[in-house]
């Protein structure tokens, strides 16, 4: 979602590219914002009192907060590198 509205609001004209950033870079960081989302997913599902679905859930959110902070990681690290 980070990476679509900064996208669009660079290309529209009424955000500047922040000095010293690229496009992978900004994507990398999007994913790291993947981690947040799946904290607020957690936390909602505080709402379910059946403890078979909770742990599903509970699971589901772990597995996305990781793929997000490795998807995040891999891309910033990528783009670090000097060709």
């Amino acid at each position: 979602v980070f990476s679509v509205g900064a996208a669009a609001l660079i290309g529209l004209g009424l955000a500047p590219v922040p000095a010293g950033a690229a496009w992978r870079g900004l994507y990398g960081v999007s994913g790291w914002g993947g981690i947040g989302v799946s904290m607020g997913l957690f936390i909602g599902s505080l709402a379910f009192e059946d403890g078979d679905r909770q742990r599903l859930v509970q699971l589901g959110v772990l597995f996305g907060s990781l793929l997000s902070a490795t998807m995040g990681y891999a891309i910033l690290r990528a783009s670090g590198r000097k060709r």
